[in-house]
């Protein structure tokens, strides 16, 4: 089925998880001896948006957090908690605007997002692929947000745990004025692969048209605050 609207082209994938209203079921098991979280449905939702570096990741994570009184989370969250105290980098560097994230640090020779892809190979060499994404579902599971936003999804593994964990799985294409561009990074090479319940590709507007694309998004999905 497909729905198109304003700057938004929706794709739901029936296969996934039966259902043209998203995909809120359990089941399945993910890589040997791992299974999901067995929680009732009611429990938790948990929205999850791919894309590229600099294609607006933060900034819908945070727009729907705002608009469904969810909670945000990211995979990087804690990378960048790391960095901050262990190599004294500002706030600005991991947070701020993509030249911020990509200016090298002359104290490392490095810039902030290349700091935190080869702090983040280095944790998965050691303890597994899925442990940033492990990481992020237990703290959703430790916090039961009636709706979790996960911001940051590239890589293929982390779709599957959370598809197996239950997740409505959101990409979010580069808007056309876009001046980021992809990054060199192996993560930045997979986010257009997996499978996903909903494509959003932007136009020429901007925010204005992003924040509209979300709005039919969440309507299309049925999507609401709970306050």
């Amino acid at each position: 089925m497909h729905h198109a609207g304003i700057g938004v082209t929706v794709s739901i994938d029936y296969g996934a998880t039966g259902s043209s209203k998203g995909s809120w079921s359990l089941g399945g098991r993910r890589g040997p001896g791992r299974t999901t979280r067995m929680l009732h449905l009611s429990d938790v939702k948990i929205l999850a948006i791919l894309g590229g570096k600099g294609a607006g990741k933060s900034t819908a994570a945070q727009y729907l957090a705002e608009k469904l009184d969810a909670k945000a989370y990211a995979l990087a969250d804690p990378l960048k908690e790391t960095l901050c105290i262990e190599l004294g980098l500002s706030q600005e560097q991991l947070h701020g605007t993509q030249a911020q994230k990509d200016a090298v640090d002359p104290r490392y020779g490095l810039s902030p997002r290349q700091l935190m892809e080869r702090q983040g190979d280095g944790l998965r060499a050691i303890f597994g692929e899925d442990c940033l994404v492990d990481y992020t579902l237990d703290a959703i599971y430790r916090d039961m947000p009636p709706l979790a936003i996960v911001s940051d999804v590239r890589r293929t593994n982390e779709v599957e745990a959370l598809r197996c964990d239950g997740a409505l799985l959101w990409r979010l294409h580069y808007a056309p004025a876009m001046v980021c561009g992809p990054g060199t990074h192996i993560s930045e090479a997979e986010w257009m692969k997996p499978e996903v319940d909903l494509e959003i590709v932007p136009g020429v507007q901007g925010l204005t048209e992003l924040f509209a694309a979300l709005d039919e998004a969440c309507s299309f999905f049925g999507l609401s605050s709970r306050k």
